[in-house]
């Protein structure tokens, strides 16, 4: 299958200005009146590896996500491959093309959709998406022939000429969106696009993409740490935490390599004896692990880590019902995005 996107040992350093308390001297006290009383006396400039000797690879067609928290470099990782960021270490390429060397080649592959970057508040709708058009050079009839179908498909249509300043948040991210429908390259990088916005027009806005750019077969990397985003739209997970890869693979593949994380709740009524009892007998059931008990509002919820959650059920229940106890409810959880991240990172997502 043909690689859209390829890092190759990627680095970036950033330098970072810090200060900390000097001595209360005369120079300082100036400095202080001068510049603020934050102003604590002394600056030093350190290095920080924002993305850390990262190889990533993205075929054509696939919709992967960028997975971390805040921090982690998934920013700074698209911004170099849009090319407004040149690596210190390694090599980026898309569809093949240098994005240092053959900068020009290669953003001529690319779709942007990053919100910091996004709509003017003082332009219209149409504004925007002729701005977005005239800055990728595209030519003006088809431009026109353009804004209107997009204006059409993402919702804007009767608000075109209104200050974007007027919109609601879901409106900013549609037309957004729309910008980038207009450049509507192959490979689309996308940097938390759904930020802000609310449930329900989080579903209007994941449909909207996968109608429109996903069953299209556009490339897509979207840098998110909103797990449901990731569930909904992509394929494949890209791992990422404090500058470097941890995993990356297809979210069963991720999933599955959590085999021996199968959560199991029981809700619990009517026990009779001593609880402590029947958790050790749970206990030494040998397929499960970190069996824990809480009593609420008179029931008693248990809930236990297993490698194999079909295999033991059946004696989970039987230690139960010998107990006396009443199972009123019984939950199966496979391992979630959010495990795998914590399993592999030590780490969670927020």
């Amino acid at each position: 299958m043909k690689i859209a996107v390829a890092a190759e040992q990627v680095s970036k350093v950033y330098r970072i200005r810090e200060t900390y308390d000097g001595p209360p001297t005369r120079r300082l006290l100036m400095a202080r009146f001068l510049f603020g009383e934050t102003f604590k006396g002394v600056v030093t400039v350190r290095e920080k590896k924002v993305v850390n000797n990262l190889n990533l690879s993205l075929a054509e067609g696939d919709v992967m996500a960028l997975l971390g928290p805040n921090g982690a470099g998934k920013s700074t990782l698209l911004e170099m491959i849009a090319t407004g960021l040149t690596p210190d270490e390694g090599r980026i390429t898309v569809n093949g093309y240098d994005t240092v060397r053959q900068r020009d080649q290669a953003k001529l592959f690319i779709t942007p959709i990053f919100p910091m970057f996004g709509a003017q508040n003082m332009w219209t709708a149409r504004q925007n998406l002729e701005y977005a058009a005239l800055l990728h050079n595209i030519p003006r009839p088809e431009m026109i022939s353009r804004i209107d179908k997009i204006l059409s498909v993402i919702g804007l249509a009767a608000r075109a000429d209104e200050l974007v300043m007027r919109f609601s948040t879901g409106m900013r991210v549609r037309l957004i969106l729309g910008m980038g429908l207009m450049i509507d390259a192959p490979i689309y990088l996308m940097d938390e696009p759904f930020i802000g916005i609310d449930p329900h027009m989080a579903i209007e806005i994941r449909s909207f993409l996968k109608e429109q750019i996903i069953n299209r077969g556009r490339s897509v990397l979207l840098a998110t740490n909103v797990l449901e985003d990731v569930e909904h739209l992509c394929n494949k997970a890209a791992l990422i935490c404090e500058g470097r890869l941890v995993t990356c693979g297809t979210l069963q593949q991720l999933k599955s390599n959590l085999h021996h994380n199968d959560t199991i709740r029981l809700e619990v009524t009517r026990l009779n004896g001593t609880s402590e009892s029947l958790l050790d007998s749970l206990r030494q059931l040998t397929e499960t692990r970190n069996v824990t008990l809480s009593a609420q509002n008179g029931l008693s919820h248990f809930q236990l880590l297993t490698s194999d959650s079909r295999g033991c059920l059946p004696g989970i229940i039987e230690i139960i019902q010998k107990g006396g106890g009443e199972i009123r409810h019984v939950q199966v959880m496979k391992p979630s995005l959010a495990d795998v991240f914590l399993t592999y990172t030590g780490h969670h997502l927020m």
